[in-house]
């Protein structure tokens, strides 16, 4: 944590937007195709992980979609209020 301290906010705000980006883009579609393969094999296993995967999905979009609409945005205007660029009236 404390290592964190030492990027700006924008820097970490680009980390976490580009993450969420590599996941969506990347790794929940090999996630998909390693389930897609698995489905095929004759047992109840890969029925419950795909299911057990949809409500991940579900969570983990819903997830991104909170902090990148919400939360990331008032991060932003917190660090443009503290770097006295934007007033206490624009930050509400």
């Amino acid at each position: 944590v404390d290592q964190l301290k030492t990027f700006p906010v924008e820097v970490i705000l680009d980390y976490l937007v580009r993450t969420h980006r590599y996941y969506l883009g990347k790794k929940l579609p090999e996630i998909e195709l390693t389930l897609t393969q698995l489905s095929k094999l004759p047992d109840e296993l890969p029925n419950y992980l795909a299911t057990f995967y949809q409500w991940a999905r579900q969570n983990l979009e819903k997830h991104i979609r909170i902090e990148e609409q919400s939360l990331f945005p008032y991060i932003r205007d917190l660090n443009l209020y503290s770097k006295g660029s934007m007033t206490k009236q624009e930050l509400q």
